[in-house]
């Protein structure tokens, strides 16, 4: 499942976290949220970062903003902007990628709590966009692609109360 299913599920399941990027180990950028400003130098910086133990707390730049972030354990760490002191950032290494989340550390709830479910979720295949695929093919609904396919079968299959995407 792609990163951009992980970020959508997250976004959507969760008020606290407004942007979201994802690094390969070489701090190229793979995925992100739109408004997302980042490049490889601030990817590999961060990477270097979170492998480093000897880090325990550095500076850093990502985003256009300052953080001070302090390593946690099992390859995480988490930053607050020097600016803005309510806005976190919790980054964590995820087989050969390393995913940020941004946001708000008002209210309740972890984000690296968010992160660690999310991650999880996705390995056992249940996060939003995996559930609902595998309800079409359960129900025998055309993928995207299909370019024909018995409408009246469709309409047996789509109660009104269910919403249908990406259907072209």
């Amino acid at each position: 499942m792609s990163y951009e299913d992980l970020i959508s599920h997250i976004l959507t399941t969760t008020d606290k976290v407004n942007k979201i990027i994802v690094f390969d180990l070489t701090g190229r950028p793979v995925a992100y949220t739109e408004g997302t400003e980042t490049n490889q130098s601030e990817g590999m910086a961060l990477v270097n970062c979170l492998l480093d133990p000897a880090k325990i707390m550095t500076k850093l730049f990502i985003d256009n903003d300052f953080f001070i972030c302090v390593q946690g354990i099992e390859k995480t760490f988490t930053g607050t902007n020097i600016k803005d002191r309510s806005r976190v950032i919790v980054a964590r290494l995820d087989d050969s990628h390393v995913i940020v989340l941004f946001g708000q550390s008002t209210g309740k709830g972890s984000f690296t709590y968010e992160l660690q479910h999310s991650l999880e979720l996705r390995s056992q295949g249940l996060l939003i966009s995996q559930l609902a695929e595998q309800q079409q093919q359960q129900r025998g609904i055309p993928d995207a692609g299909t370019e024909v396919f018995d409408t009246q079968r469709l309409n047996d299959v789509v109660r009104g109360d269910q919403v249908l995407v990406n259907l072209k």
